[in-house]
């Protein structure tokens, strides 16, 4: 039978690597002997060996390195000890020191082929395990950048959306405070019909950009006190509590590994869901409560609100999923599809059950935590307020940036209405060079407020040129991608204040009452 693999021998002993390599091909194997170390690994550079025989009597070379650095060079290559009878001298574990296993000399030829046979069937293994490395980086890279390409996708839609709704809302607004006195009732609601529409479409496109990246975003799993962020999402939802009869009835909650900020915009779905679906009930009943379940904890919250079909619970958490008219209950039908997501990347699962006496229970498991790995609470942002400027309060002078004519229009329409003095510029360019302008002319601008995705020149760099000149401006940045910034960017630190497109007034009034309080 013809033997085809290749073998290298290393033996500083030349009279005892001449008998084995002669032996081996006597017996069929293709045999290349070596002296030295250094130039077996130089011939592994450039040629192929199957089994790496390292004699293993007494050397001056480590044969552990000699058996590391030919699996450098040649992943696949398979690394055994030849020694006498006695076995290795050193005592040392064949698996120790990177090699198969001991083979005594002089070879049995049963012993030897059947060791040869293993070590092909490893190099098999090996070989096969590298080409699955290779294709497991190629599809990890097309991954990365087809997610890539889709987060660009999906924020460029946003913004463009973003604009048609900034411009909708805009005027519909300026002419319901304009022109409101001379429209009778029916044309007044049309008005309002418009504005309602509108933010309504831009928070579905908020939420839509929501869900794309909760797919994608990074994951940062530490111990969190779960009844800390609990309190923070219903601080939050306050405002829709206002004025309402609700019984609220919190239980003890765990310790959970999980991302603290994800948890609570988790929870502000959940409750935001309950409020929503309780508003007709006197008064509102809330449960929140938990208990140990296989998988760590399960988190519950009960409401006795309106409810839902038994039968449609599996499709509650998929995206634009109503089961309720939107007459009645108000939504985009992804809130829950937002939830799911945020749970299924901490590793949970999620459920929703319809109760016979009325309402609805949605519950979802998360992986427990040490109590005394949590970090402290960060403390609640102050409320501002966003009530109209006091007409006595000075005017601000304000740059404004967008490459949509129709935003400039309507967001610089609404600054002069609060009584700022607005120049408006077209693009990234003309605005940097208006910047310019006015601070060779005088004292320059109070604000500048920048749209982030646009051609030529987008609202990064506008901030960093702006700051660049006169580090004292504030500067505001309008997008449609979300109002986090993505700290990797050196432009983030030259941003002041991020607004999320399109401007609500009162987000708006809220940002410019700081710059107002500085100036003062």
């Amino acid at each position: 039978m013809t033997v085809s693999q290749r073998l290298m021998v290393v033996a500083e002993d030349g009279s005892r690597l001449e008998e084995i390599c002669s032996w081996l091909r006597d017996n069929g194997f293709h045999a290349t002997g070596f002296s030295d170390p250094q130039d077996a690994l130089v011939d592994l550079g450039g040629h192929t060996y199957d089994i790496l025989l390292i004699e293993s009597g007494a050397c001056s070379f480590d044969r552990a390195a000699l058996a590391q650095n030919a699996a450098a060079i040649q992943p696949e290559i398979v690394a055994a000890l030849v020694g006498d009878e006695a076995g290795d001298p050193s005592g040392a574990d064949p698996a120790e020191i990177s090699v198969l296993e001991f083979l005594p000399w002089p070879f049995v030829p049963g012993a030897l082929r059947r060791m040869v046979a293993r070590a092909m069937q490893l190099r098999m293994l090996r070989q096969q395990l590298a080409m699955e490395t290779v294709r497991a980086t190629a599809s990890t890279t097309r991954l990365e950048a087809t997610l890539r390409d889709r987060d660009a996708f999906a924020g460029r839609i946003a913004h463009d959306l973003q604009a048609v709704m900034q411009a909708n809302e805009g005027f519909a607004t300026a002419l319901l405070h304009r022109a409101g006195a001379k429209l009778d009732d029916k044309e007044q609601h049309y008005l309002q019909r418009i504005v309602d529409t509108s933010l309504r479409g831009n928070r579905l496109v908020n939420d839509l950009v929501a869900y794309e990246r909760l797919g994608n975003q990074e994951v940062h799993l530490r111990p969190v006190a779960l009844a800390q962020v609990l309190e923070r999402a219903r601080e939050g939802l306050a405002p829709d509590c206002a004025g309402r009869d609700i019984e609220w009835t919190i239980g003890g909650m765990p310790m959970v590994c999980g991302d603290a900020s994800l948890l609570q915009h988790a929870f502000v779905h959940l409750l935001s869901n309950a409020l929503k679906f309780t508003r007709g009930v006197q008064p509102a009943r809330i449960r929140v409560e938990a208990s140990c379940c296989e998988h760590g904890h399960e988190i519950r919250v009960v409401d006795n609100g309106a409810g839902f079909d038994a039968n449609y619970a599996h499709t509650l958490f998929r995206p634009f999923e109503r089961l309720h008219p939107i007459a009645e209950f108000e939504g985009s039908g992804m809130g829950l599809a937002n939830f799911r997501r945020i749970i299924e990347r901490h590793g949970g699962t999620v459920r929703a059950e319809a109760l016979k006496e009325g309402g609805a229970l949605f519950a979802f498991t998360l992986a427990s935590a040490q109590a005394s790995d949590a970090g402290a609470r960060p403390p609640a942002a102050p409320r501002e307020s966003t009530e109209p400027p006091q007409r006595g309060s000075p005017a601000l002078r304000v740059l404004l940036i967008d490459d949509d004519p129709a935003v400039l229009t309507t967001l610089g329409d609404m600054l002069e209405y609060d009584g700022q003095h607005v120049t408006r510029a077209l693009g990234g360019p003309a605005g940097v060079a208006t910047f310019a302008r006015s601070l060779e002319a005088g004292p320059g601008f109070d604000l500048v407020i920048t749209d982030f995705g646009m051609p030529h020149m987008d609202g990064g760099e506008v901030a960093r040129r702006v700051k660049a000149t006169s580090p004292g401006t504030t500067v505001f940045l309008l997008t449609g991608w979300g109002a986090r910034l993505d700290a990797s960017d050196d432009w983030c630190a030259k941003v002041d204040e991020v607004l999320a497109k399109p401007p609500r007034l009162a987000d708006v009034r809220k940002a410019l009452s700081k710059v107002t309080a500085s100036a003062a």
